[in-house]
């Protein structure tokens, strides 16, 4: 696990997924450090985890803790990013 300190460029509305309609939440987050070369990333929040981004705001800058993953589906892997802190 990681951490980064990111600038919040879009909070993006709860939503329910999944036959568990599980709580996720979205946030688009972009790099502080690289100023010529600026990046940004989708890190979802799940369950509880969704509440941490209630108190920030876009332009906000945040520190976030990451999972990375990976999954095969029907013979492809997809990547994913999640934030636990």
């Amino acid at each position: 696990m990681m951490h980064y300190i990111w600038t919040i460029t879009n909070l993006l509305k709860e939503e329910l997924v999944g036959a568990n309609q599980l709580r996720k939440r979205s946030v688009v987050v972009e790099e502080i450090n690289d100023k010529d070369y600026k990046g940004s990333v989708v890190v979802d929040f799940y369950k509880d985890k969704c509440d941490l981004l209630n108190e920030f705001k876009v332009w906000d800058a945040i520190k976030i803790w990451l999972n990375f993953r990976s999954n095969e589906y029907k013979g492809k892997r997809y990547n994913s990013i999640s934030g636990w802190s």
